[in-house]
């Protein structure tokens, strides 16, 4: 297969009525398509006069309707609507069912959200609602409950090849010029091409002032374990451009495994931990690093040369944008270790200097019999 993708039947039809045009589309595909899943797709509606809706079926070669969803929208005195239809919907072949007075409106002049959105599948839900702040002020209120991402990304033939199941929740409110939000966010059975990437789990805060000031919290934890914290705190400079007061981001046992379904086993798989800590100052075009990076039993197998490189477990340090390593050992197939020393200076981003070097004696790089593949 050469990858590419080709529509059947594809059809577009357009007719004036009065101010607004309707539109259908259909796509058809046959069995013996890679589209097949989309054997009969419409998408129909019209839009004109500060409104529009669209309406959307899929049906798979058996005639199952794998989607049917819709939406009508509308602009009316700076207030932007969206409305779902229909109220029994069908999503990834399972029915939902939508609120009949669900709503979604955005004032484009004060930037507030008065939503009131309930869905509901037998194992899933979705709520958005305007409730009621701490401070009398309106909140907007997400939760999410059992959501399986790929039941949403089947609707795309682009779709990466992710599975997971998302729960959240989250607040965003606005109160005397001060912007906040905050809440849990659950990402579990991460999925990718098959292979499991992990468990993940997020506490977020964040605000921003009247003055434009803004801080943000981030906690991560994988599988359970605490992994990252990010910290960040910006504001404005005097033309009212946002520069970092300090950006910060901790790593507690951070594990490597998760890149490993994203990289594919013919290329690297990678073991072990990352611990360390670096912040950020300066300015955003001059930015200065400081911190340090530490592995923990970190290893990393190439299939190519049939071999692993091992690191050893000595920090790489940054200071005001200078990366220094002072014995940093890196252990080959035959375990001699390949020594690194020096520094690589970074404080002119445009001219970074280099002073690096490297000691080893038998270090074995390739651990197969077989004469290693090469450009």
């Amino acid at each position: 297969s050469n990858g590419t993708m080709r529509a059947d039947t594809l059809s577009l039809n357009l007719r004036q009525r009065g101010k607004l045009l309707d539109y259908y589309m259909h796509m058809g595909n046959r069995s013996n398509n890679s589209l097949a899943e989309f054997a009969d797709v419409n998408l129909n509606g019209y839009f004109g006069s500060n409104r529009v809706l669209l309406s959307m079926t899929q049906f798979n070669q058996k005639g199952e309707i794998g989607y049917r969803l819709g939406m009508t929208g509308a602009v009316t005195d700076s207030v932007v609507s969206v409305h779902f239809t229909p109220l029994k919907a069908t999503i990834a072949y399972m029915p939902w069912k939508f609120n009949d007075d669900n709503h979604i409106d955005y004032n484009l002049l004060t930037k507030r959200v008065d939503a009131n959105l309930m869905a509901n599948s037998k194992e899933s839900s979705i709520l958005m609602q305007t409730q009621e702040g701490k401070n009398g002020n309106d909140e907007l209120h997400l939760v999410l409950d059992n959501i399986k991402i790929q039941d949403f990304l089947q609707l795309s033939v682009f779709a990466p090849p992710v599975t997971a199941s998302v729960d959240a929740d989250l607040n965003v409110g606005y109160v005397n010029d001060w912007l906040y939000g905050g809440g849990s966010l659950s990402v579990t059975d991460f999925t990718y091409d098959k292979l499991r990437v992990g468990d993940f789990d997020l506490g977020l805060r964040a605000g921003r002032n009247n003055d434009g000031s803004t801080g943000a919290l981030l906690n991560l934890k994988i599988d359970k374990q605490d992994a990252m914290v990010a910290k960040m705190m910006l504001r404005p400079d005097s033309v009212g451009n946002l520069e970092p007061k300090k950006l910060g981001l901790e790593l507690t046992r951070f594990p490597l495994s998760v890149a490993n379904p994203f990289l594919g086993n013919d290329v690297a798989r990678l073991s072990g931990y990352l611990n360390g800590e670096f912040d950020m100052s300066g300015t955003f075009t001059s930015p200065v690093f400081n911190g340090n990076l530490a592995c923990d039993s970190v290893s990393v197998f190439v299939p190519m040369i049939g071999s692993a490189l091992k690191f050893g477990q000595d920090s790489i340090n940054v200071a005001d944008n200078i990366l220094s390593m002072n014995g940093f050992n890196i252990w080959g197939a035959n375990n001699n270790p390949l020594v690194l020393n020096g520094e690589v200076d970074a404080r002119n981003f445009s001219s970074i200097l280099f002073n690096l070097t490297m000691n080893a004696s038998n270090f074995q790089l390739i651990g197969n019999t077989k004469k290693a593949k090469t450009d």
